[in-house]
């Protein structure tokens, strides 16, 4: 049986009581070994994969329909209105109510079902799954800077501009580049878009040309991550940073930017690149 299959078989009964011992029946293996197995393959333990799975599709059903909290705990496999609010809250920090009203999560809160390409992602140590914590000196850039909606970000062709006005920019430091991002909050209600800033870093007393911004970006602790692969594979280490790394590491973010760090050797055709991810942890 493919591992696929499980994934696949554990989807299809996200609304039943799922343990351990019949996931593993059905997959004919023991209970320690198939645990053991799932955790190595997918960079989560199986438990905390069906509950958050279990959450994400409610969250969605919460935002997308006006059904009552009590109908979506139960039909998602909870036995009560209350384990659910309590479980959904120690998830993603909100109640089922409040996020109804407020639609205050991240996407990235929300773990995606996990698919063949993540899953070789992962294998073949296309990202670390445990990061390095650097504490990176404070820098100044300079850049183009656009807000994306999430599900149609088209970051490339921010680049594709600040590529083509490279030579605008004064006192370029290094020829590192660096995708400046931020989610943006209105009134305590996160927005369903984000600024992204595609930056190169210059002397703190360059002057921003026409259509460009400067920003200042502080010294912070970071936690480092490196995507290793393809440039079609980053969403891939993002996934994993986002979904199943961050919610179960304990860390919380810190008020700065998160950055996606190109080097100055970047080729976003290359069969095999390399990008950093920093992200601020408090």
């Amino acid at each position: 049986m493919k591992f696929i299959d499980l994934l696949q078989y554990i989807e299809d009964h996200l609304d039943e009581k799922l343990t351990a011992e019949l996931i593993a029946e059905y997959a004919h293996y023991s209970p320690y070994h198939f645990q053991r197995m799932f955790a190595g393959a997918v960079g989560v333990s199986l438990g905390t994969y069906i509950r958050r799975r279990k959450l994400t599709k409610a969250a969605i059903r919460l935002r997308e329909t006006t059904d009552r909290i009590i109908e979506v705990a139960f039909e998602s496999g909870f036995e009560s209105q209350e384990a659910f609010t309590r479980s959904f809250k120690n998830v993603f920090g909100t109640t089922p109510n409040d996020y109804r009203k407020n639609q205050n999560l991240s996407r990235f809160s929300l773990l995606e079902k996990i698919d063949t390409d993540f899953l070789a992602h992962i294998k073949s140590d296309g990202v670390n799954l445990e990061p390095e914590y650097i504490h990176k000196d404070g820098f100044v850039a300079i850049g183009i800077k656009e807000t994306f909606n999430h599900d149609n970000a088209k970051i490339g062709q921010l680049w594709d501009q600040l590529v083509s006005r490279m030579h605008e920019i004064p006192n370029i430091k290094n020829k590192e580049a660096f995708g400046i991002c931020k989610e943006i909050w209105i009134d305590g209600k996160i927005q369903d878009e984000f600024s992204y800033m595609a930056a190169v870093p210059v002397e703190s007393n360059a002057i921003a040309p026409e259509g460009m911004e400067k920003i200042e970006i502080p010294s912070a602790k970071f936690a480092v991550f490196t995507h290793k692969g393809p440039l079609k594979t980053f969403g891939k280490t993002n996934q994993y940073i986002w979904s199943i790394w961050l919610p179960q590491s304990g860390k919380e973010l810190g008020p700065t930017y998160d950055i996606e760090m190109y080097p100055s050797d970047f080729n976003p055709d290359a069969k095999e690149t390399t990008i950093e991810v920093w992200l601020p942890i408090k």
